[in-house]
């Protein structure tokens, strides 16, 4: 394989948000003085980039929101919203990883 797989990584998981990694308008975990406070200062810090280097791909989007569930009422934003997060200038992704939290039920 010539180039790196294009990953797209789903999750409702506040700690798989990083500032400036998740569409505009998503709720982000680490920001601010919270990456001082956790040590997760850039986004190759966080498990899911270094997954993703594991893996030999490259980032295609990251459509976690900070708060919302997998499943359920309190899901935020719509589904729709987080589908169209899901491409990235029209490429769509080879591998797909979806994480759940013990609390995303």
């Amino acid at each position: 394989r010539k180039r790196p797989y294009e990953i797209l990584f789903h999750s409702r998981d506040s700690i798989s948000t990083f500032d400036g990694c998740n569409p505009d308008g998503f709720a982000v975990y680490y920001q601010g003085e919270r990456c001082e406070q956790t040590g997760v200062t850039s986004s190759a810090d966080t498990w899911w980039s270094q997954v993703i280097e594991r893996l030999g791909g490259r980032l295609l989007a990251n459509s976690s929101f900070s708060g919302s569930l997998v499943e359920g009422a309190a899901s935020l934003p719509e589904q729709s919203e987080r589908i169209d997060a899901l491409a990235e200038d029209g490429v769509q992704p080879d591998v797909v990883i979806v994480f759940m939290g013990i609390n995303d039920y």
